[in-house]
């Protein structure tokens, strides 16, 4: 046991070391080749807490999200996964990472047209191509719903744990990713006109760095935070992630299943309802809030009966 600990600290001191020559300006695909011949297949744990210990010994939180996406280049294929727990239909766990993969399909989507927009700019029609991306991009609008559960919920949880570091570059990362995808939509709304030539231009610059980033950021989540937090997370931990993901709603993918932790007795959900709140596959609302919604609406609606 003893020298499983002892090795397991020696990688995780050689891991910061090699993640701290990446801030050294050290060349990536060096760096990767001495994780892969030092370290082989790095548990996940171990990165974390290599970033946690950066984070604790003065390495600011901003240093190590400035080359988050660094790090993960880095360490492709380099984490292990083996021992990560399943989960069954309806977890919330198993809701995020179906979200993932309904994010993934948009993105698929989008390399297509990327791809066809590239090698096929004497045929394409470009104003169909820039309709098609922006019903995407705002379709990928709602990974907020995906980010709010993780940032609110679940980064919540983890600081009960005193495990902070991890969560807030990733928060950082989120932040970017938003960013990102406004400028998006927002080039596209504004440059409806565009050639071939222009659309392309966009593409390389804008439009393909956010969708790298939004996969760099499925990457993160589930090579690193999902791992992380069921190894550190209770049932009853999930099943507070669980009702209060309802209140948020869900990320193109809407669960079928409902999930209660098993072994565990929870309170008659029916008693724990308010009678105002209306629950939709997206979220929820209070009466309140639905008539001031309703309210704000440039123009009325009336609902005579079911037909």
């Amino acid at each position: 046991m003893s020298e499983l600990i002892n090795n397991s600290s020696e990688r995780v001191q050689k891991l910061k070391q090699l993640l701290l020559k990446l801030h050294e300006d050290e060349s990536l695909e060096k760096t990767k080749a001495e994780l892969e011949e030092m370290l082989g297949q790095v548990p996940y744990g171990e990165v974390v807490q290599a970033e946690q210990e950066l984070i604790n010994e003065g390495l600011p939180p901003q240093e190590i999200q400035k080359y988050c996406d660094m790090h993960s280049r880095a360490l492709k294929d380099n984490i292990d996964l083996t021992y990560m727990k399943d989960v069954p239909d309806g977890h919330p766990v198993h809701s995020l990472r179906m979200e993932n993969r309904a994010i993934e399909a948009e993105l698929s989507k989008l390399k297509e047209i990327f791809i066809k927009c590239k090698f096929n700019k004497e045929s394409i029609n470009v104003s169909d191509a820039i309709n098609q991306l922006k019903g995407i991009f705002n379709l990928l609008m709602d990974v907020e719903k995906h980010y709010m559960k993780k940032e609110n919920i679940i980064f919540s949880i983890l600081e009960k744990y005193n495990i902070t570091g991890p969560s807030t570059v990733m928060w950082g990362k989120d932040d970017e990713v938003r960013q990102f995808l406004k400028s998006s939509i927002s080039v596209l709304n504004d440059n409806e006109k565009a050639d071939a030539e222009t659309l392309q231009g966009y593409i390389d610059l804008m439009l393909s760095p956010t969708a790298e980033a939004l996969q760099e950021m499925i990457d993160k989540e589930e090579k690193i935070l999902f791992p992380m937090c069921l190894d550190k997370f209770t049932d009853i931990d999930w099943y507070d992630v669980y009702k209060q993901a309802d209140d948020v709603g869900n990320c193109i993918y809407v669960p079928t299943n409902e999930w209660k932790p098993e072994g565990i007795i929870v309170e008659d959900e029916e008693r724990n309802v308010t009678s105002d709140r209306i629950k939709l596959s997206t979220g929820s609302f209070t009466v309140e809030e639905l008539e001031s919604l309703l309210d704000s609406m440039p123009f009325d609606i009336t609902f005579v009966d079911k037909d």
